[in-house]
This record gives structure tokens, C-alpha cells and sequence, in this order.
């Protein structure tokens, strides 16, 4: 698994940012440095990568989505309710 952490340290967040953080790796882009270090990768070496990858993805989402909810909350009313007349 040493191995595979290497490549997961040099490919984790080389796919993109998006509105929610980083991307998740790509085919696409595990393709690509498979060609540029001249490396074949075994399906369950891609499958390894990107279960690596979303799991170090998700490792940072609650400190994003505890951010998220606190400004997505909406702010409380300063308006008084109405009453319903009756």
C-alpha cells in the first residue's frame, strides 16, 4: 500500500478545484500520468487511487460543510411575526 500512497500524495488535488473544494481524481487525469511516468496501472491500482483520494476528500468535508451551514443559515428575523386576526 506504500506504493500506492506515493502516487496518491502526487495525484490528490491535481484534478481541479470546484464551488465545493477539490475534485475528485479523474480518470482522466490518472490516465495522463500513467503516460508521463511511463507506469501501467491495474484496475484495482485506479480503484485504490481514487478510494485514497474521495477519502481524503470526504477527511476535509465536515470542517467544510460545518463553514457551509453556518453561512447558509438564514439569519434570524428582525421582523415581528403577524398574528392572524380572528
Amino acid at each position: 500500500m506504500a506504493y500506492i500512497w506515493e502516487w496518491v500524495r502526487e495525484l490528490h488535488g491535481r484534478s481541479g478545484v470546484t464551488m465545493s473544494g477539490l475534485a475528485p481524481l479523474s480518470h482522466q487525469e490518472i490516465e495522463a500520468w500513467q503516460r508521463l511516468h511511463e507506469i501501467e496501472l491495474t484496475p484495482l491500482e485506479v480503484e485504490a487511487l481514487i478510494a485514497v483520494d474521495s477519502a481524503l476528500i470526504s477527511a476535509s468535508a465536515p470542517e467544510e460543510a460545518e463553514t457551509e451551514e453556518a453561512s447558509e443559515s438564514p439569519p434570524p428575523s428582525r421582523w415581528p411575526t403577524r398574528k392572524a386576526h380572528g
